[in-house]
């Protein structure tokens, strides 16, 4: 039975599906790399915790924190926080993040020999965004 698309107020669960509804937040892909991108990025950097927590840690004061070290000369404990924080995301990324891929049917492969079946089984290097 299909749900009504006009909720009935007199009925608290029509008002409770309503109320959820309202803070339900769409799941919208994001765009996918152009084969530009994807070609250009065998040129990237790589991921850099040291860059990464100094650029956050310049634009701390935009939300009014502290920056350097403290009145009292001592060591600004959060700007060691962002590093540490940045240090493990990194780390998490690079040691446990995973990439599948796969070859779609209808790509160009080559047999082993002329009329052989295709079966490859390869270890090589590609180049790619995560997106």
């Amino acid at each position: 039975m299909a749900e009504s698309p006009i909720p009935n107020y007199n009925k608290a669960i029509d008002v409770v599906k309503a109320l959820l509804a309202l803070f339900r937040i769409p799941n919208i892909p994001g765009r996918r790399p152009s084969k530009r991108q994807c070609i250009s990025s065998l040129l990237r950097p790589g991921l850099s915790p040291t860059k990464i927590a100094t650029e956050i840690i310049k634009r701390q004061s935009e939300a009014g924190a502290i920056v350097g070290a403290n009145d009292d000369g001592s060591a600004n404990i959060s700007e060691k926080m962002e590093v540490i924080r940045v240090e493990e995301i990194i780390k998490a990324i690079l040691l446990d993040a995973r990439v599948s891929i796969a070859v779609l049917p209808g790509q160009k492969t080559t047999p082993a020999a002329p009329g052989a079946p295709v079966v490859t089984i390869d270890v090589g290097n590609g180049y790619g965004i995560v997106s």
